[in-house]
């Protein structure tokens, strides 16, 4: 059975046999993990000694748009959660902005 494996913004959470383990099931080697430049949460599980699979995929965000995330989030409707912007650009951006819309 093939295992074709796609994550985005996700956290390590294996250790070195996890990953070597998923490295040989999932396709390509691993799997697709797209992160985006700036993001801490897949670098959360490091910390914990874990460990990534798969190919890493390092995506950036035009300025402007981290930019737009902070002044929309400056009533501190959430507090901290500026810090987060990255990963919620990346993961569920289309979502947030289509709420600040209408």
């Amino acid at each position: 059975t093939t295992i074709n494996l796609v994550t985005v913004g996700a956290p390590a959470i294996g250790d070195a046999g996890f990953k070597d383990a998923l490295e040989s099931a999932a396709v390509p080697r691993g799997g697709l993990h797209f992160t985006g430049v700036g993001d801490p949460v897949p670098r959360v599980g490091s910390l914990l000694g874990y460990e990534h699979a798969g190919v890493e995929i390092p995506m950036d965000l035009p300025s402007s748009s981290v930019e737009l995330f902070k002044r929309r989030n400056a009533l501190g409707v959430v507090p901290g959660f500026t810090a987060i912007a990255p990963h919620v650009l990346y993961t569920i951006g289309g979502v947030v902005y289509a709420f600040w819309l209408y």
